[in-house]
């Protein structure tokens, strides 16, 4: 899960690379939301991530590629803390770098030497904030390679929470090791951001998206589903075109009414998005969205929406226990 999408930081980071400048505002609201106790909810949300490596070399302008990521380094006025470096790579598309083998950590350790002077470490997207000496990757990755310096970590101080990664002084070309430190003192003026643009296990990509189908073990109401999907740092499925309807269709395989992030519960009639992006695709099934129940009964709630593999959508109450199934989208 990125761990950027629950950090508040407040302050404004003047952040440079070799070619370009980047004007970051972190700022970023808690948005992780927890299940209703009283709500049913998806019996497969274990998610583990695994990297699915990106294919080719395309990179953004100014990133480096290397075994499936793409990654750039960030220079800053000011020293800056392990959270708001995080920060501000989730605000440019990426996270702190993980690290799963020998080799990138050599790589990403050149990085540093050939761009930031002087500099020789950099902070990895590694900690251990909710179960203490459970060391976990922002992205979820699980990887069993470690590279701590020897008696780390050693949680100093009862703070050290999250990890760098630092060059020895053996005089050898790649002996950096890993460091244990406080998330919020501010260490470092130069850092390294990685964009993996991985699909985690168990979901599947399409056009840069990453998509997953649950199905409940019993009916789920549409705001306890899109609970599920938030704390996988996902949402309900937005549909934007007739292109990704149909790859829903055949990911679907006909088999039951889903929710969507569809909903006009903020203004009546004002149907949008829960996830804020914007289209004008809609697919509604003939008189719909009409705003009753399934009896005919008017009623002012069905302010949520639903979909069918191989038919089309229908609104539907956002509370109330109506279908099993639901896509979320990241």
């Amino acid at each position: 899960m990125l761990y950027s999408r629950f950090l508040s930081v407040s302050s404004l980071l003047l952040v440079t690379t070799c070619a370009m400048q980047i004007t970051a505002v972190a700022g970023l609201k808690n948005s992780r939301t927890k299940i209703p106790a009283s709500e049913p909810f998806a019996t497969d949300v274990d998610i583990k991530m695994s990297r699915a490596r990106r294919q080719d070399s395309s990179c953004k302008s100014d990133w480096s590629f290397y075994e499936g990521s793409c990654y750039i380094v960030i220079k800053t006025q000011q020293p800056v803390s392990w959270y708001q470096a995080q920060q501000t790579c989730y605000n440019i598309g990426g996270n702190l770098p993980t690290i799963a083998t020998q080799q990138e950590d050599d790589f990403v350790i050149k990085m540093v030497c050939t761009h930031c002077s002087g500099h020789y470490q950099y902070y990895l997207g590694y900690h251990d904030k909710f179960n203490e000496n459970t060391f976990v990757w922002l992205d979820g990755t699980s990887s069993s390679f470690t590279n701590w310096r020897q008696g780390e970590p050693n949680n100093i101080f009862a703070g050290e929470d999250c990890v760098e990664a630092i060059k020895q002084k053996s005089g050898k070309r790649n002996d950096q090791k890993w460091n244990d430190i406080a998330c919020e003192v501010k260490y470092s003026k130069c850092f390294v951001c990685e964009d993996s643009r991985f699909c985690p296990y168990g979901w599947t990509s399409f056009q840069n998206k990453c998509y997953r189908l649950f199905h409940n073990k019993s009916r789920i109401s549409w705001k306890a589903a899109r609970n599920v999907c938030r704390a996988a740092s996902a949402d309900l499925v937005s549909i934007k075109s007739h292109n990704e309807q149909a790859f829903l269709d055949s990911f679907l395989n006909r088999r039951d009414w889903y929710y969507i992030g569809y909903s006009d519960e903020k203004q009546e009639g004002l149907w949008q998005w829960t996830d804020e992006t914007q289209s004008d695709f809609t697919n509604w099934e003939e008189d719909e969205p009409n705003d009753a129940n399934e009896s005919g009964r008017n009623t002012t709630s069905e302010d949520c929406a639903a979909a069918h593999a191989g038919r089309k959508w229908n609104d539907v109450p956002c509370v109330g226990s109506y279908y099993k199934l639901f896509v979320c989208k990241m």
